[in-house]
C-alpha cells in the first residue's frame, strides 16, 4: 500500500495503536517509544498506553484528517506504572540475589573485591535508572503543557473566526459596507493579540509591523531569536534557536509556559517552511503563531 505524503491515519486495536504514514515521515514515527514496523499490516505499531496516545496526538494530531479513530485508554493499560515498578523491583532483587550468592562463594577464592566493585556498579545503574525515570516524567509533563497551550491557542483562533462571522453579519444587517472581510479579521486579530499581551510595548510595535502572510512564522522566529540572544546575553550568531531556548530554560529566564509557546512558533515555522501543508490551514497557522507570540512576548519585558 502506497501512502500519500500528506496522509496520516491512526487506528487502534484492544492492545495497539496502528499508524500509517508516508515513508518520508518515518523519523517522526520513530520518535515515539515502543514502536515496531509491521510489514504485513504495512504500518507502525505501538502499545496502546496513555503515554503513547498523548505522544501520537502531540506529533500527528494536526495532520490527522477526519474523525479521530483512537481513544485514550483508562487505568487498564499494557504498561501501568505500578507494573513497571514491580518489574524493576523484581530485576533488582534477582541481581542482589546473584551478588549475595557470589559473595558467599568468593571468600575462599579471594574475589570479594571484584564482587564489591560489581555491587557498586549495580548501585550506579540503579541511580542512572532513577535519573532516566525523572527525565522521562519531566518530558511527559512538558508534553502535557505543550498540548494544553496548543489547544488553548486553537480554541482562541476558532473563537475569533466565529466573532468575525457574526461581525460581518451584523454589518450587513446595518447596511454598513464591510470592505474586505480578511482585512476586518486581521484588524480584529491584531487588537485582540495586543490585548492578550497586556499591551506589551514591544509586542504592540511588532504586531503593527508584521504582515499576515506565509512568511509571518519565519519573521517571528527571527524576532524570537533576537530577543533570546538579548536575554541570555549570547553574542554567537551561530547558536540556533533550540540551544538558545535551552539556555533560557537553564537560567530560568523564561517560564515553562514561555518555553512551550516559543516551541509552538518554532515548530509552525518548520511546518510552513518544509512540509506540504494544506493551503486551507495557512491562515489558521499564521494566527496560531501570532497569538503564541502575544502570550510569550511579555516575558521578554525588561
Amino acid at each position: 500500500m502506497i501512502v500519500s505524503r500528506s496522509v496520516v491515519e491512526v487506528s487502534e486495536t484492544d492492545t495497539e495503536y496502528l499508524l500509517s504514514i508516508h515513508a518520508s515521515q518515518k523519523d517522526r514515527a520513530k520518535g515515539i517509544p515502543g514502536y515496531h514496523w509491521d510489514s504485513q499490516r504495512v504500518c507502525w505499531v505501538y502499545p496502546r498506553t496513555p503515554r503513547n496516545y498523548d505522544a501520537l496526538i502531540a506529533e500527528f494530531g494536526d495532520d490527522i484528517v477526519g474523525v479521530l479513530k483512537i481513544s485514550r485508554p483508562g487505568k487498564a493499560s499494557p504498561e501501568p506504572p505500578i507494573a513497571r515498578q514491580e518489574e524493576e523491583q523484581a530485576i533488582q532483587e534477582k541481581m542482589r540475589k546473584i551478588i549475595e550468592d557470589a559473595l558467599s562463594g568468593a571468600a575462599t577464592k579471594g574475589e570479594s573485591s571484584q564482587l564489591q566493585a560489581l555491587e557498586a556498579a549495580l548501585a550506579a545503574k540503579d541511580s542512572e535508572r532513577a535519573e532516566v525515570r525523572r527525565r522521562a516524567d519531566h518530558l511527559e509533563q512538558q508534553l502535557r503543557e505543550s498540548i494544553a497551550v496548543k489547544l488553548e491557542l486553537s480554541a482562541e483562533v476558532e473563537r475569533l473566526r466565529s466573532t468575525n462571522t457574526l461581525l460581518q453579519a451584523e454589518l450587513g444587517r446595518k447596511g454598513v459596507p464591510g470592505g474586505d472581510p480578511g482585512l476586518t479579521l486581521e484588524r480584529m486579530i491584531r487588537e485582540t493579540a495586543k490585548e492578550a499581551s497586556g499591551g506589551d510595548p514591544k509586542f504592540c510595535t511588532l504586531a503593527d509591523r508584521v504582515d499576515f502572510n506565509e512568511s509571518l512564522s519565519i519573521d517571528l522566529v527571527k524576532e524570537l531569536g533576537r530577543e533570546l540572544r538579548r536575554v541570555v546575553n549570547c553574542q554567537d550568531r551561530a547558536t540556533n534557536l533550540h540551544d538558545l531556548l535551552g539556555q533560557a530554560r537553564d537560567a530560568k529566564l523564561l517560564t515553562e509556559r514561555g518555553i512551550d509557546l516559543a516551541h509552538v512558533i518554532r515548530k509552525q515555522r518548520n511546518v510552513m517552511a518544509h512540509e506540504n501543508v494544506d493551503r486551507r490551514t495557512h491562515k489558521a497557522q499564521v494566527f496560531l503563531c501570532f497569538f503564541a507570540a502575544a502570550l510569550l512576548w511579555p516575558e521578554f519585558s525588561e
